[in-house]
């Protein structure tokens, strides 16, 4: 665990170029304001995420972007006061971790648990949207399906460290990756039911489409014809309604 000190933690050792390029003194105290600013900006986004990346550091939204904190972690990087990484796949090579990062993800590695979590969409555990990008789906791109992101009410649904679902905040619809039957869609949406009655203020919310297809029309059928979306979610034990089918509950 990261203990932060009284005073300043993150600096830059005499010698070693600034953020702007130029020579820094030894102690941070007489750096600018600025400088100082986005020294210690910069160390609170390695102690929150560990590894930092353009996909994190993006999530923060800080002023001048990455570009402008890839020269502050260039930076520490150089003074030995991070390391650069590649720790992430798929989070770029532009990637920047505490010292010892690498070798704590590493003994750790293998005690990773498998298995099905329901998470809200931003929850600091749920890496996509953060430390990863949201996986490409052409099925989002050409339908209604509703567009991933880390919104409040949001959840997400992870198989160890691969996303298959996202479930808009108001649950009436929801995009899928990796569901190519009927009996795996059943499955899907019975983990996220039984999981989503516990974490949402609206368990009794009508679901109305899967990826983009409305559930109102039909057989509801997968894009690629491999899903029933309606025979799943009976299955499931969704009720059929006029406006939709209710989410159930395991009262």
């Amino acid at each position: 665990m990261l203990v932060r000190s009284g005073g300043p933690r993150w600096s830059l050792a005499a010698g070693c170029p600034s953020a702007d390029g130029h020579a820094t003194a030894t102690s941070t105290a007489t750096h600018n304001v600025t400088e100082s600013a986005a020294l210690e900006y910069a160390g609170i986004v390695l102690e929150r995420w560990a590894v930092a990346s353009r996909v994190s550091v993006a999530a923060e939204q800080p002023v001048g972007g990455f570009a402008g904190q890839y020269r502050v972690l260039s930076a520490l990087a150089e003074a030995g006061s991070c390391q650069r990484v590649y720790a992430v796949d798929g989070a770029g090579g532009a990637q920047f971790a505490v010292n010892g990062a690498v070798d704590a993800l590493r003994e750790v590695a293998s005690d990773l648990q498998q298995g099905r979590f329901l998470l809200s969409a931003n929850d600091p555990a749920q890496p996509f949207g953060t430390l990863l990008s949201w996986p490409d789906s052409k099925t989002i791109e050409k339908s209604n399906a509703p567009r991933p992101a880390r919104r409040a009410g949001a959840l997400v649904l992870l198989d160890g460290a691969t996303l298959r679902a996202y479930v808009e905040p108001s649950g009436s619809s929801l995009a899928t990756w990796g569901v190519e039957s009927d009996d795996a869609a059943c499955a899907l949406l019975s983990d996220i039911a039984r999981a989503r009655e516990q974490m949402t203020n609206r368990p009794r919310a009508l679901l109305t489409a899967i990826d983009g297809i409305s559930l109102l029309d039909g057989a509801a059928i997968s894009a690629d014809g491999a899903v029933r979306w309606n025979v799943a979610v009976t299955a499931a034990g969704f009720t059929p309604t006029p406006r939709g089918w209710r989410w159930p509950t395991h009262a």
